[in-house]
């Protein structure tokens, strides 16, 4: 028995700060205005007698992992790690730490020197910052502390890059300055407005092009949007506005000349905007390199089907420092999302004006890419998720943990590093009290991690399917050691056969594995066995959509229920791979009547619903049929018992439905576990799930 449904999504419950999302979409299409069309003269320069060439490099600055130093001008280092064995020392305002690799125990790789050096550093500034009470060491996380973070090896304790802080090892040591915006649309216009040059800049963040050499006032303008066959991306303030973030600078036309812009982390924070840009060109790199050739005949990447990519589509993404996108769905915490379907990324910027120690996103790489995964799911794989919260810690909807494992999965695979991290604050604030570090940080390698840790991890075969931190493992534990093997992935997502295009209302990674599993024997096909045993995941569809046999003699279906101990006996922490069975059914139309019995040596109370196709667990609008009465007949929810039934028999049209065994669990002992076994009719047959 549920004493109430969820009255609609909960938005606002997603918890993106920490894992990221999607959003079912709200059409505000009247109050838009339009977005202005990429130049025109990039495909045709114009050409001007007597004209002179403006020339430059356009370049942003950003911060290290989310909410480090500013990097500008060689400010920071990153160690190329060439040697088998080296030491590497690093100093953060006079404190020194040391760490050694070898390839013995201990391999040199970055990772590793990363931990290490970080680690030692965190223990001597928390010892010295706690000198009576050492053992709080012991409880500091190996990021993030006293605001030191480390993934690239960047030292970021400094005001800009300033202050006492310096890396040295005896492997090369490369300077890192402002990054390149690559491939971004320029626009040169005159005094007035009028649009008269228009070019890209290059890999390098480099661009030329002519403008009329006489002597007037021109302004170059980068503009943070690319249309191109590299990047395909907009990165504009706001839906309603629909202005793309620039760069501008003035130029008087006189002789050849040059003219350098960069975007600055700070202040207006352009940066964010070039930032936010440059990370989708990556993911777009990732996807063209990691398919390239996998659907030619011969390579060492074929898979029959594959279809490589090319173009992306275009995504219009949006971001305003100091906000917070969820403003637009009528709540202020902070958040970034997808809108399935609408091709639109929204990237948070902070809360209530505060850039400083608020969550923003617009440095953290994992976040943007994690929601561009979404977008690249939604364009290639056709998915199907209700959206909603997650955590990371429970058993939830498959469609949900599908999609969520996906984009986790998918921003480390573009970065090539097995986290998933979401920082806040930043450390720049200029003062004492600034609130900074990890809002989220988490490991997606299988087996044991390189902090030592793991979270969502599945208990009992199945269960993996349910967890999305677990299907991001098991998807980067694929495409290693070699990032050819996305192809195999990318074929079962978008492939001639794909989940793109088969025929599935619940899509969960239990699909993916299905269509893998069902490729023809080829050569370069990988064996995802281990993978899928290591995380307790199954290709078969016997936890979920699970189809019906109606010629079974006899019905006899046995649920192992428990109460988890963060289980409140509401929808939203209902487990849903133990305590919920799942049938889809093709229904002819006219009545469906389906009923349940169920017997048992312990005390339960199971409900029956009937959803429609595109539903969302436990919501009103989803639910078709029910009969939560408990186990006593009474509608209060206060009884469990050993044995009850329940049955609905609604009028319905023709369609696929899932039908939801559901044991309620809100009169159970928290931690407490009963086995029950019932019976399942449907359409007055008896009913079993299909072998």
């Amino acid at each position: 028995m549920r004493i109430s449904f969820y009255s609609s999504i909960l938005f606002a419950a997603c918890f993106v700060a920490l894992t990221g999302c999607t959003f079912k979409p709200v059409d505000n299409s009247s109050t838009r205005a339009p977005i202005a069309d990429y130049c025109p003269y990039v495909a045709a320069p114009q050409s001007f007698t007597g004209g002179i060439t403006v020339s430059g490099a356009a370049t942003y600055q950003y911060r290290n992992d989310g909410n480090g130093a500013i990097v500008d001008n060689g400010n920071t280092f990153k160690p190329n790690i060439t040697s088998a064995s080296d030491t590497f020392s690093m100093t953060v305002n006079g404190t020194t730490a040391n760490f050694s690799c070898s390839a013995g125990t201990t391999p040199c790789t970055l990772l590793n020197v990363v931990n290490g050096l970080v680690s030692a550093l965190n223990t001597q500034l928390c010892a010295a910052a706690n000198p009576t009470h050492p053992s709080v060491c012991s409880t500091k996380p190996p990021f993030y502390a006293h605001g030191v973070t480390a993934i690239d090896i960047y030292p970021t304790n400094g005001v800009d890059g300033s202050g006492s802080q310096s890396v040295t090892g005896s492997s090369n040591m490369t300077a890192q300055g402002p990054r390149p915006i690559r491939f971004a649309e320029v626009q040169i216009t005159s005094s007035n407005g009028t649009l008269v040059q228009c070019t890209e800049t290059d890999g390098s963040g480099n661009y030329s092009a002519q403008i009329p050499g006489d002597g007037g006032l021109y302004v170059v303008n980068v503009m943070a949007r690319s249309r191109n066959n590299k990047n395909t991306a907009y990165v504009m303030n706001n839906p309603n506005d629909n202005v793309p973030y620039k760069l501008s600078a003035n130029v008087q036309s006189v002789t050849s000349t040059s003219v350098n812009l960069k975007a600055s982390a700070k202040g207006s924070m352009e940066g964010g905007a070039f930032n936010i840009l440059d990370q989708i060109l990556n993911a777009q790199d990732y996807l063209r390199t990691s398919t390239a050739n996998c659907g030619t005949s011969g390579q060492s990447t074929f898979l029959q089907g594959c279809n490589p990519v090319t173009v992306v589509p275009l995504v219009y993404t949006y971001w305003t420092p100091g906000l917070t996108p969820n403003v637009y769905y009528g709540d202020d915490s902070p958040i970034s999302f997808y809108l399935i379907g609408k091709r639109e990324l929204y990237i948070g910027g902070g809360a209530d004006g505060d850039t400083t120690n608020s969550d923003m996103d617009q440095w953290d790489n994992s976040v943007i890419v994690h929601e561009y995964g979404h977008f690249v799911e939604d364009q290639f794989g056709s998915p199907n998720s209700p959206g909603g919260s997650h955590s990371g810690q429970y058993v939830i909807d498959p469609r949900l943990a599908w999609g969520e494992g996906w984009a986790n999965f998918f921003q480390a695979a573009v970065s090539g590093v097995p986290v998933y991290r979401d920082t806040y604050g930043s450390v720049t604030c200029g003062s004492a009290s600034c609130a900074t570090g990890a809002a989220f940080i988490e490991p997606l390698e299988n087996g044991t991690p390189f902090n030592g840790y793991k979270t969502d991890v599945p208990t009992t075969t199945g269960e993996g399917n349910f967890r999305e931190f677990s299907i991001s493992r098991v998807l980067w534990s694929i495409i290693q050691p070699s990032v050819s093997q996305f192809s195999e992935v990318w074929t079962a997502l978008n492939g001639v056969s794909g989940m793109r295009v088969v025929n599935d209302n619940f899509k969960t990674v239990t699909r993916l594995h299905n269509i893998h599993q069902n490729f023809a024997s080829q050569t370069n096909k990988k064996d995802w066995s281990t993978p899928l045993t290591n995380e307790k995941q199954i290709y078969q569809f016997t936890d979920y959509a699970t189809p019906l046999d109606l010629t079974c003699a006899t019905s006899s279906i046995t649920m192992s229920v428990r109460r988890d101990s963060y289980d409140d006996g509401s929808f939203s922490l209902s487990n849903q791979f133990r305590n919920n069975d799942f049938y889809i059914y093709d229904h002819p139309g006219g009545v469906l009547p389906v009923s349940l019995t169920w017997s048992g040596s312990g005390s339960v109370d199971l409900d029956l619903y009937i959803y429609k196709a595109d539903y969302v667990f436990g919501s009103s609008r989803s639910i078709l049929a029910y009969d939560m009465r408990d186990a006593n007949g009474s509608s209060n929810g206060s009884a469990t018992a050993t044995t009850g039934s329940a049955s609905v028999a609604p009028n319905l049209p023709a369609g696929i439905y899932m039908i939801n065994v559901m044991a309620a669990t809100g009169s159970m002992t928290s931690g407490s576990s009963q086995t029950t076994t019932y019976s399942l009719s449907v359409a007055n047959h008896a009913a079993c799930p299909a072998p």
